[in-house]
């Protein structure tokens, strides 16, 4: 590992009361789809070590800067990390009359040994209800605080680079019909808000995603998606500014997006891969001398994940992954290959034990 003390942290100020009323509010979403007679109760917990070759998603040209001292990447204690990952998941399947319903409620804690503002809670609860050959489902996310990668600050004096921090919350909504046996048609949409912290508020925004997805259950299982991605972001950092006028970035985009996942069982293993292939298009339309970065820019970003799953025991279950991450970005008034071209390798072990 290569590693310093960085000389200063971000604020935590920004985590505040407004995120614990967030997980107050999951918390009485969960307990209020619990019918007053207990039924199907599960509960499974994970521990997950792993190691993330890039985690602020740092460029060659970047890395070499890191390497050398250079002062814009102070703040980075360390190119690559190890991290831990800690969680459990409850859930409770019940019926409605001729309604088969399943909710639940996931936390998870990723903690990063050398760059501690990368450590992260995930909380995600929903409900899923069934009935013939019809599927419903409904969820909530919740990620209080993640750090994605350092960004320079033009409002302080020499523009140095922080940690760009955000909350997120995410709405999904999706339903699917048994078309044919073992084949199911489907549509996915999905809403989130995003608040950054106080040096990059013009980045705050609203997305939504929407797509066809197809899943066939057979003797290997399918899944295969498209959807439409849509950013729209603040564009401004002062409340007297409109989009139009402010200098600040605009990383307002649309995004195309194929989502695949296959597995096949061989017993008590399972072999499978995941992908997320993406072409995002930026839709900046300020001058360039203010966002030269996002004009006519795209990115083609690619994230594939191998991965074998173990049954150890009748409760015991083992998954090893490896998570690839490339992305390529290019502009035709600007070279971003310096400062946007950047590859991530993450392996982990995952242990999963049902209570």
């Amino acid at each position: 590992m290569v590693s310093r003390r960085a000389s200063a942290i971000l604020s935590s100020n920004f985590r505040n009361n407004r995120q614990l009323k967030h997980l107050a509010f999951i918390l009485l979403f969960f307990a209020a789809d619990l019918p007053a007679k207990w039924g199907d109760l599960s509960s499974t917990v994970l521990i997950e070590p792993g190691y993330d070759s890039n985690p602020a998603l740092l460029t060659v040209e970047e890395r070499e800067m890191f390497e050398g001292c250079h002062p814009d990447f102070i703040r980075l204690e360390s190119y690559n990390d190890s991290y831990l990952r800690a969680g459990c998941e409850i859930n409770y399947r019940f019926r409605l009359g001729k309604i088969r319903a399943e909710t639940g409620l996931l936390y998870r804690y990723t903690h990063y040994f050398f760059n501690r503002e990368k450590s992260y809670h995930y909380i995600k609860t929903g409900i899923e209800l069934r009935r013939k050959k019809w599927r419903g489902e409904f969820s909530f996310t919740l990620i209080p605080e993640y750090a994605s990668r350092l960004y320079r600050d033009t409002d302080e004096p020499d523009e140095p680079y922080f940690w760009s921090t955000f909350s997120t919350t995410r709405f999904a909504i999706s339903g699917r019909y048994e078309a044919i046996s073992n084949h199911w048609v489907a549509i996915e949409t999905e809403y989130e808000t995003d608040r950054y912290n106080d040096h990059f508020p013009e980045y705050d925004g609203t997305g939504y995603k929407v797509g066809p997805v197809w899943r066939w259950t057979g003797p290997i299982y399918v899944k295969f998606g498209y959807a439409y991605r849509v950013y729209d972001a603040r564009g401004y950092d002062t409340e007297a500014e409109s989009k139009l006028d402010s200098d600040k970035s605009d990383i307002s985009y649309v995004e195309d997006r194929l989502e695949t996942y296959v597995s096949r069982d061989f017993g008590d293993f399972t072999v499978g891969f995941s992908s997320d292939l993406s072409r995002r298009y930026y839709t900046s339309e300020k001058p360039f001398t203010d966002d030269y970065i996002h004009i006519a820019r795209r990115d083609l970003r690619a994230d594939i994940e191998p991965f074998i799953r173990l049954e150890a025991t009748r409760k015991l279950e083992l998954t090893l992954s490896c998570a690839i991450t490339i992305r390529d970005s290019d502009s035709p008034y600007y070279d971003l290959d310096p400062i946007k071209d950047y590859n991530r390798a993450r392996f982990s072990v995952r242990a999963e034990y049902e209570i």
